[in-house]
């Protein structure tokens, strides 16, 4: 077999690979505030975000662009997004959504603030993951602050032990030197359920818990709600925090294509002398 040709083939493998790289269906995507709905998006009107119908919020993508909202459902590939560094597994791709609740105090109607009890609840579709700390889920977030060091998830994880869970967890980056990723529990995820309502809450306006609950959905119909036991601080010297929805899996590491093709390459040598 000629160099080009198996060139080709691998460049046709990473194409292949990269194609079908795996990406999570958001159904719908809620904030309430004291009580109230205050944001909802069904994405059943087809246009993308930024856009999100009209409503007075917008959203920030994070990572981009998002190239498909159908059927009512939006779909997040980390594949067209963009490379951040995680601490507890290095780099990886992100594309995700943030709601532009306001951080300005004048502003209080439209913040997640210090005196005001919140939920931020992601409907997604169940998908398999297959990397270690690959995961898709809802975040409470300063990001934008000068602080910025309390971010607060729930999540769908490919956890260490090569499980699938429902993972409560939280990065603190107080300190660029000083950041750590706590996991505050896991339940493995059952099988045979066709998607899973998270949701983080604010339930007392006078402490900065936030509390974590899911449940699967089947048929529209929600299940037994499953909370976990601990909670986790925020607003620690913040004001405000954001809503978020996320998908993060590792990035395809270059290294590994490079041995991949010059592995190919090795073997058509050997095939070519085994011919002279």
């Amino acid at each position: 077999m000629k160099f080009w040709k198996i060139a080709s083939v691998a460049s046709a493998l990473v194409v292949s690979s990269a194609a079908n790289a795996a990406s999570v269906l958001l159904d719908e995507f809620t904030i309430t505030k004291n009580g109230s709905v205050l944001f909802q998006d069904t994405f059943s009107n087809g246009l993308l975000p930024p856009d999100n119908g009209g409503n007075t919020q917008q959203y920030k993508v994070l990572g981009g662009p998002i190239i498909s909202e159908s059927n009512g459902k939006l779909s997040l590939n980390a594949m067209t997004g963009e490379d951040v560094i995680r601490p507890d597994v290095g780099e990886m791709r992100r594309q995700g959504l943030r709601v532009k609740t306001s951080m300005n105090s004048a502003l209080p109607n439209k913040g997640l603030r210090t005196d005001d009890t919140f939920s931020v609840t992601g409907l997604f579709d169940l998908t398999d993951l297959f990397s270690v700390r690959e995961r898709y889920g809802v975040r409470l977030t300063d990001a934008g602050s000068t602080m910025a060091n309390d971010v607060v998830g729930l999540s769908v994880m490919r956890t260490s032990d090569s499980q699938m869970s429902v993972v409560f967890h939280s990065t603190d980056t107080t300190d660029a030197t000083d950041i750590s990723f706590v996991d505050f529990g896991a339940y493995n995820l059952e099988s045979g359920h066709e998607q899973i309502s998270l949701t983080l809450a604010r339930i007392d306006p006078l402490n900065n818990q936030i509390s974590a609950s899911f449940a699967y959905v089947d048929d529209g119909v929600m299940g037994s709600i499953t909370s976990f036991s601990a909670s986790e601080a925020i607003f620690n010297g913040e004001d405000f925090t954001r809503a978020q929805a996320m998908y993060l899996a590792p990035v395809p590491v270059p290294a590994a294509v490079w041995l991949f093709t010059s592995g190919l390459v090795s073997l058509a040598g050997v095939a070519r002398r085994k011919k002279y």
